[in-house]
């Protein structure tokens, strides 16, 4: 598939010189957003003989590239901070416990540290301060 999409019928320059740079542009999101190799997709627009051509494909390939280096930062920071209270919420209810019964089990903490969600970490947390003891808190688990 990848072949296909860097094939001369996708990148006929009197094509490509012809059509919008709004159209241009969508072609290149969707080589891009595809299992393409980037090698040959360099070498591809190395080639293109047309300056303005190789300069808006170069251009727009940049810029759909800083674009997507974004979106990853951004899910990445998202995904931080998610894990982030997320394992702040778990160690609060290790916290709890640990401090109205003593030391926990490993197999416990264990369990309380795979719990991801926020919701049911914030029961959690409710069930230890209330239950009676931790075989109680553990069957609420």
């Amino acid at each position: 598939m990848s072949g296909e999409l860097l094939g001369e019928d996708v990148w006929d320059e009197a094509l490509l010189a012809k059509v919008s740079r709004n159209a241009f542009e969508l072609v290149l999101r969707y080589l891009l957003s595809r299992d393409i190799d980037m090698t040959t997709f360099r070498r591809k627009v190395e080639t293109i003989q047309q300056a303005e051509v190789r300069k808006t494909t170069m251009t727009l390939a940049e810029q759909i590239r800083q674009e997507g280096r974004q979106q990853g930062r951004q899910e990445g920071i998202s995904q931080g901070l998610s894990q982030g209270l997320s394992r702040g919420r778990q160690e609060d209810v290790i916290e709890v416990l640990e401090i109205r019964f003593g030391e926990l089990p490993e197999g416990l903490k264990t369990a309380i540290s795979e719990v991801e969600d926020i919701d049911h970490l914030k029961q959690l947390h409710r069930e230890a301060i209330r239950c009676a003891d931790v075989e109680s808190f553990t069957r609420a688990l």
